[in-house]
């Protein structure tokens, strides 16, 4: 049995997944230095999920890689405000 290197720096897959809407859908998976599994859904094109992946493992192994987080302060604002004209002004008021 053959066991997951350690050593490495970046490692990933293509997976295909079969939607009832879609057909097959490719989607990318990635682990940086051995760490949780990433994932991302490409599209119906193999190639551009392998390309996807291959640019994703260059950005790992040049340590260029960022992983992109939403901020959940601007989602939060931006959906108080759309729902209470009174929070809004509440919301601005305070800061």
């Amino acid at each position: 049995m053959a066991g997951r290197r350690r050593n490495q720096a970046g490692a990933g897959c293509i997976l295909e997944r079969q939607s009832r809407r879609n057909g097959a859908t490719y989607q990318i998976r990635w682990r940086v230095n051995g760490g949780p599994a990433r994932y991302e859904t490409i599209g119906a094109d193999r190639k551009e999920a392998e390309q996807a992946l291959a640019l994703k493992l260059a950005e790992i192994n040049r340590g260029t890689y960022r992983e992109r987080r939403v901020a959940r302060v601007s989602c939060s604002s931006s959906a108080a405000t759309r729902r209470s004209p009174a929070l809004r002004s509440s919301i601005f008021s305070a800061a």
